[in-house]
């Protein structure tokens, strides 16, 4: 046990000579007169104060004798008492000269215990002392820990303060950049704004530029052959009829794009046959079948309800410009149309309508570029066949606003097909109304002409050329015409006469169509205007 005890205090110890002289320096305290010495392996000895030169006999004694964990007895240096013990796994001795007085007789068994209770208070000792050099060794420890602590808080503290400071000023910098980025945002928007204003007003300008030239060239042409021409004359004016043609429909067709492309295009919703439309188209077609090899039909599906609402006159646009490239690219065989219903509600049909076609078709590559602007599948199917490539890109447009996506499928050499799916609403009350309305009208023009009656009309329009135009057209229809330059000149006209009809043109120097139109529904009203109607009807 004692010898289990010293190596735990030894093991604790850390091999150096100050060490072990302070353990003994404990057990030297503790028996006053003795004198300790630690042999180490090797040969080694540590002491405070060396034993004297070992009897050869003690020393090769030592082996044989000191075997056990107690210390013995083994022998005398000059009357003194020598014991030793083995410790740390029998590779170190300690050796203890005791006091002279102890080596009498009987007393070996007191010098055992005594030497146990030395080793025992050493190793308290040096337990002590380590546990004091710990707790010293701690608190310097938690000292340092609280400077640091002290120092951090000091630390945190400068830096929250220093972020706070700079927080605001990020703030006061942050606020005058929004301030001044809002303050641009709205001169930006402000001129955005003008921006659109203006390009929709030079839109409605070039709206009206362009097609009011073209309108009279398109008319005079077509009043120009029912004059007596020679065979030659005819063919020029056929020539400027065809020309002016398909000016107009470039000239419609770039506007269109422009409009769609500012955000200005509108979508209607009114009732309308859609059975009749998908006919019409058809019929429009008809004539350019004559001489080509080419059979064109339409299939509309049997349970289509009479009457739907959405915007024929886009549907329709769009539709003629898909059956008009298919005739166009079809050489022989069929291009047919077909409308069929695939998904209804109570309030609403699901109107899937296709183009398909036997025609030239488009290479995979290309037909994703057909519904940009200004293309077509390539470029000798511009010269050969003609048009601008604006067709299906205006197609796709208006059928996106009216909710609807076209899609393609082509194989070259064989043809291709057009599909698109448009949400139509159901005809309503409204829409019978509407139907009533019409056939009303329809009745009262055909009484008129029955009773050879002259609409008296007022033509306000302020381009010469179109007056002249529009004058003889309805004269030839039998009118009484009136023209008015502006609607100023319209707004006295009908202070002093009735007129059955008065057609506005919209743009006009000093006062517009639409702001003529409202005064003159301000000075008629609506109730004496359905009245009037009533007699009329009732007396013929």
């Amino acid at each position: 046990m004692l010898n289990e005890k010293i190596d735990d205090v030894l093991a604790d110890l850390v091999d150096t000579e100050a060490e072990w002289h302070n353990f003994l320096q404990i057990l030297h305290s503790l028996i006053p007169g003795s004198t300790f010495e630690i042999w180490k392996k090797g040969g080694e000895r540590v002491a405070i104060k060396p034993i004297l030169e070992l009897p050869s006999e003690i020393e090769q004694g030592l082996s044989r004798q000191v075997k056990g964990s107690q210390p013995v007895f083994v022998g005398k240096i000059e009357g003194a008492p020598l014991y030793g013990t083995l410790i740390q796994g029998k590779r170190i001795f300690l050796l203890g000269l005791m006091p002279e007085e102890l080596g009498r007789a009987g007393l070996s068994s007191l010098v055992v215990r005594l030497l146990n209770n030395a080793i025992e208070s050493a190793n308290q000792k040096l337990e002590m002392q380590d546990l004091e050099l710990e707790n010293q060794q701690l608190f310097r420890k938690i000292e340092a820990l609280k400077s640091q602590h002290t120092k951090l808080l000091e630390d945190n503290y400068s830096q929250y303060l220093l972020l706070q400071e700079k927080e605001k000023e990020y703030s006061r910098k942050l606020e005058k950049e929004i301030a001044s980025k809002t303050s641009r945002l709205r001169e930006a928007n402000e001129r955005l704004r003008e921006a659109s204003r203006l390009k929709s007003e030079f839109l409605a300008n070039m709206s009206h530029e362009l097609r009011t030239p073209m309108n009279a060239i398109v008319g005079f042409s077509d009043l120009l052959t029912e004059t007596s021409l020679d065979r030659d004359q005819k063919d020029y004016v056929k020539t400027i009829c065809n020309a002016s043609d398909s000016l107009l429909t470039l000239i419609n067709g770039i506007l269109d794009l422009a409009k769609i492309e500012a955000g200005k295009m509108e979508v209607e919703n009114k009732p309308f046959d859609l059975k009749k439309l998908v006919k019409d188209v058809i019929a429009l077609f008809s004539v350019s079948t004559r001489g080509k090899n080419v059979e064109l039909n339409c299939l509309i599906d049997g349970s289509m309800p009479a009457q739907l609402i959405g915007d024929a006159n886009r549907l329709r646009q769009v539709l003629v410009n898909l059956v008009g490239n298919a005739m166009k690219f079809t050489a022989m065989g069929r291009v047919e149309l077909h409308a069929q219903i695939v998904k209804k509600t109570k309030k609403k049909y699901w109107v899937a309508f296709s183009v398909l076609d036997t025609g030239i078709g488009i290479p995979e590559e290309r037909q994703k570029a057909i519904f940009d602007k200004f293309i077509q599948a390539d470029g000798s199917t511009t010269r050969r066949y003609g048009g601008s490539g604006l067709g299906l890109a205006i197609s796709q447009q208006l059928v996106k606003l009216m909710g609807g996506f076209i899609e393609l499928q082509s194989v070259p050499g064989e043809g291709s097909v057009f599909n698109f799916t448009l949400p139509l609403a159901i005809g309503s009350q409204t829409a019978a109304k509407v139907g009533n309305e019409k056939q009303v009208e329809a009745d009262i023009s055909s009484k008129m002409s029955e009773l050879d009656v002259a609409l008296e009309v007022l033509l306000v329009e302020d381009n010469p050329v179109n007056q002249k135009l529009a004058s003889i057209l309805l004269r030839r229809q039998g009118c009484n015409v009136m023209i008015a330059n502006d609607g100023e000149e319209a707004i006295a006209f009908i202070k002093k006469h009735c007129f059955d009809l008065v057609l506005m043109d919209i743009q006009m120097p000093n006062l517009d169509g639409i702001a003529a139109t409202k005064l003159i529904r301000n000075l008629e009203g609506d109730q004496d205007i359905m009245k009037e109607a009533e007699t009329a009807i009732a007396n013929l």
